[in-house]
């Protein structure tokens, strides 16, 4: 959505400050996360509410996409190769 900012309001006079952000670090926050989970030093499992094969992705997507939210982390299972 467009958002309007007042900047005589906001910036000069309130001394608010406009951040950017960008991918820069992305593969370096995936890597952290990933030894994090193998560590055991962060226990995601209270916010995973369910688990679901991928072939049931569509159901995966109307649970996080319907009001009101009755789902948390939805995780998709790939099929065993």
């Amino acid at each position: 959505d467009t958002v309007t900012i007042d900047y005589n309001t906001a910036l000069t006079f309130g001394g608010a400050r406009i951040h950017g952000i960008n991918g820069r670090r992305m593969f370096e926050d995936w890597f952290m996360t990933k030894n994090f989970l193998a560590s055991g030093r962060l226990n995601i499992g209270p916010v995973i509410t369910h688990t679901l094969k991928l072939s049931e992705f569509e159901k995966g997507f109307d649970l996080m996409n319907n009001r009101p939210k009755k789902c948390g982390k939805v995780v998709l299972i790939p099929p065993k190769i």
